[in-house]
């Protein structure tokens, strides 16, 4: 597959840890369709939000951001962001960026500037979105949605293996803890919402080979 008259894209949300920015990467390079990581596109409004405001303006601020000059392109399945046409894309795995990405993705003015520019990468682009509000907000008319999700400890377990590649100073218990935030605060703030036309798969027992494989039975068919 790939962009022609009809552009077709390709939803997918689910909690942390659930699978989706791997499995997501694997159906791109499989059909053919770029990837769309639209954390990144959060993680690249924190950048802007760390170099413009400060605490004393910080509502202020973010009540405006909608104005920000921040701009998306896919480049070899990999998301890069500019801020005023300057790729900020390696600043995006920062520690602190990660940190307040998590907590300006529940302003809702953070929201629309995100949706926005995922809607506006999608209007010309075939493409794979991954999420926690694809289906529902960013792209309701997707002709192919997924729901992927996992038992938390799993997911708990899956984030703690990543996190100690590169810090020791954790706990499994300690990720369990701040998954359980994560999941509340995605529900109830974060848009996260499993979407009645979604297609439901649970990853907790499968590979990401037997994930694909799924989505693409129902893609393909």
């Amino acid at each position: 597959m790939s962009d022609n008259k009809e552009l077709v894209h390709i939803a997918l949300d689910g909690p942390v840890a659930g699978g989706k920015g791997t499995v997501a990467h694997e159906l791109a390079k499989r059909l053919g369709i770029p990837c769309l990581d639209t954390g990144a596109i959060y993680r690249g409004i924190a950048v802007y939000m760390k170099q413009y405001s400060d605490k004393e303006n910080f509502d202020i601020f973010i009540n405006n951001v909608t104005n920000a000059k921040i701009t998306a392109k896919i480049i070899d399945n990999v998301t890069h962001i500019y801020i005023d046409g300057k790729d900020v894309t390696g600043q995006l795995r920062e520690n602190d960026i990660s940190q307040l990405a998590a907590h300006t993705a529940t302003f809702p003015t953070v929201r629309k500037l995100c949706t926005k520019i995922s809607q506006d990468l999608a209007a010309n682009h075939s493409l794979i979105a991954e999420g926690r509000d694809i289906c529902s907000v960013v792209l309701p008319n997707a002709k192919f949605k997924f729901y992927l999700t996992a038992n938390i400890k799993v997911r708990a377990r899956r984030r703690y293996e990543e996190i100690l590649k590169k810090r020791q100073d954790i706990s499994f218990a300690q990720v369990l803890r701040e998954t359980k935030q994560r999941d509340k605060s995605d529900m109830t703030k974060g848009g996260l919402v499993k979407t009645k036309d979604a297609v439901v798969i649970d990853s907790t027992k499968l590979t990401v080979d037997e994930i694909t494989g799924l989505m693409l039975k129902y893609i393909l068919r």
